[in-house]
């Protein structure tokens, strides 16, 4: 029960830590619920950074419960794991629906618009936002590659 009134220590002080079990120890006592309307890699991911657990449902086959938990273990906050890559052909008018499809502006180009394939440059709101031609060529808008710090897989950020 909460009640109003004064009270002598800080609000740094309050720790909300909790077990989730003997081993598992979280910052934030939240847990999201292992239903397959709920929790797969993506809601786990969230719920790490921000200090709770997601438990991954069973309601898929366990080569795919795999995958999930693989995902959660290999994401690295500031990487994008599987990103979305676009061809240096396509317009900017096309790479505007794609945008507000998805909800997110920044796509590597590479040679065939393949994950995978050669990375060519990088497009962003940055890049388009000011072209008034919206039938233009990404690869004409483009950031190029010898433009964009890169590195090799594998790189930790600090």
């Amino acid at each position: 029960i909460c009640l109003p009134g004064h009270i002598s220590f800080g609000v740094g002080d309050v720790s909300l830590a909790s077990h989730f079990s003997r081993k598992i120890a979280l910052k934030t006592p939240i847990v999201s619920s292992p239903m397959d309307t709920v929790t797969e890699s993506g809601m786990a991911i969230s719920m790490a950074l921000e200090g709770g657990i997601g438990v991954i449902h069973t309601n898929l086959p366990v080569e795919v419960q795999a995958k999930e938990v693989m995902r959660v273990k290999k994401y690295k906050s500031g990487f994008i794991p599987d990103p979305v890559c676009v061809a240096p052909t396509m317009s900017i008018a096309e790479l505007d629906k794609l945008k507000s499809k998805l909800g997110f502006t920044g796509f590597p180009v590479t040679e065939n618009g393949q994950l995978g394939s050669k990375l060519i440059g990088l497009v962003t709101k940055r890049d388009t936002d000011f072209v008034k031609d919206r039938s233009s060529l990404l690869g004409s808008i483009m950031t190029p590659l010898k433009n964009l710090v890169t590195a090799e897989e594998g790189v930790e950020l600090k």
